[in-house]
């Protein structure tokens, strides 16, 4: 007991006592049915980094960061999702796996200023976390070789060779190679070119080659398994699950018809393992023919989906195209719309070559050879009496 400072004594509680007032409550609230408060979960750590908050149209942005355990050990091996705030949903818009390190790295291209975060899912009891916000704003202006060079610097290295000099098709061209890629400036832009698609672009000559210089960073959208750069002639496309044996394909020409050539060359060879089920059918939800629906798939690929609509039916393919407006005259990525003889639009593919005799080279799905009936991707040669028009993608 003690005095308090008019001398009465003060009654001091037993600990005792205060642990016995305890476990009465909480038996008390246990039978009321009152939910006792449950323990804190355990989160995943996971950080992000962007090399800059400003872009210029075409560029990709470095998205970085690690991805940790509750308990701060590195996880490698696991997934992480970008994704960007579309109206008031956080929508994908790329994943990637985190190095033995737990580090994780990609190029973001997107065509407009927007806001980005990243995410990984639960693991081994830790919730799962997303990142902070970062917002991103697409700027316009000019831009040098060197300034884009000092945004890069930590991802491209050392230089290994001295800027030079040229053009690009009548535009006036700076370029110069690092350790981990290259980067061109012209026409007050600079775009980087690295990995598999800079070693199918340094095939064809690079700068001083056919497809000239790039016209936008390269897209590794949703994996980066899959990367499409467009040129100024052409398009580099990366597949790392390509059903060719070669991963990188490049194709000549201009628009989005190049880069939608580029995808369908890593198609080649494929083969439905059953009566329209196929992965193509399955992308588009529908079990149907799918000559069109391939077309519409290899236009998803690079990201360019609405260039050529996405529809259940080859029907409804048709009259959209039709009221986007077609043409007669065939070049390399249009759509060509075939009549066998019936009077009636009923296959289509997409032209990889026009020949001096009129004669065209196509990529089509859902096709034959005399000597094979399984539904296949394959390389095709049309007569110009086939094709009743054609459809330029993107128009």
């Amino acid at each position: 007991m003690s005095a308090n400072e008019y001398g009465h004594v003060l009654n001091r509680p037993s600990h005792r006592a205060h642990v016995l007032v305890l476990i009465l409550m909480t038996a008390l609230l246990a039978s009321l049915g009152v939910a006792q408060p449950a323990a804190a979960a355990t989160r995943l750590q996971l950080s992000v980094g962007v090399n800059t908050t400003e872009f210029y149209p075409g560029q990709s942005v470095v998205t970085y960061g690690y991805l940790k355990s509750s308990s701060g050990k590195p996880l490698g091996s696991k997934t992480v999702y970008v994704q960007r705030l579309t109206g008031s949903t956080w929508k994908s818009i790329a994943t990637t796996k985190t190095t033995a390190t737990g580090h994780y790295r990609l190029y973001i291209r997107e065509p407009g200023g927007f806001q980005l975060r990243t995410y990984a899912k639960a693991y081994n009891g830790d919730a799962g976390v997303v990142s902070k916000t970062i917002a991103l704003t697409r700027i316009s202006g000019t831009q040098t070789l060197e300034q884009r060079y000092e945004q890069l610097k930590p991802w491209l290295k050392e230089p290994i060779a001295s800027t030079k000099t040229g053009t690009s098709y009548g535009v006036p061209i700076r370029w110069r190679s690092y350790a981990n890629g290259a980067l061109v400036e012209g026409g007050g832009r600079v775009y980087v070119v690295t990995g598999a698609v800079l070693k199918g672009y340094l095939s064809t000559g690079g700068t001083t080659g056919k497809l000239g210089r790039p016209i936008s960073d390269a897209d590794c959208y949703m994996t980066t398994d899959k990367c499409i750069q467009p040129f100024a002639r052409g398009a580099v496309y990366y597949n790392a699950q390509s059903v060719t044996a070669r991963k990188t394909h490049i194709a000549y020409g201009t628009g989005v018809g190049a880069e939608i050539v580029a995808a369908a060359m890593s198609q080649v060879g494929y083969r439905e393992p059953a009566w329209q089920t196929n992965k193509y059918t399955a992308w588009n939800g529908l079990k149907t023919a799918w000559c069109g629906v391939f077309q519409s798939y290899n236009s998803a690929a690079t990201k360019n989906g609405e260039a050529i609509p996405q529809v259940n039916t080859f029907e409804k393919l048709v009259a959209e195209v039709k009221r986007r407006g077609v043409t007669n005259t065939p070049r390399v990525g249009a759509l060509i719309f075939i009549d066998f003889g019936s009077g009636n639009v009923t296959h289509t593919g997409i032209v990889t070559k026009v020949y001096s005799d009129g004669s065209m080279q196509t990529i089509e799905g859902n096709t034959v050879s005399p000597s094979d009936s399984v539904r296949q991707v394959a390389i095709k040669t049309r007569s110009p009496w086939q094709a009743e028009f054609f459809y330029i993608p993107g128009t």
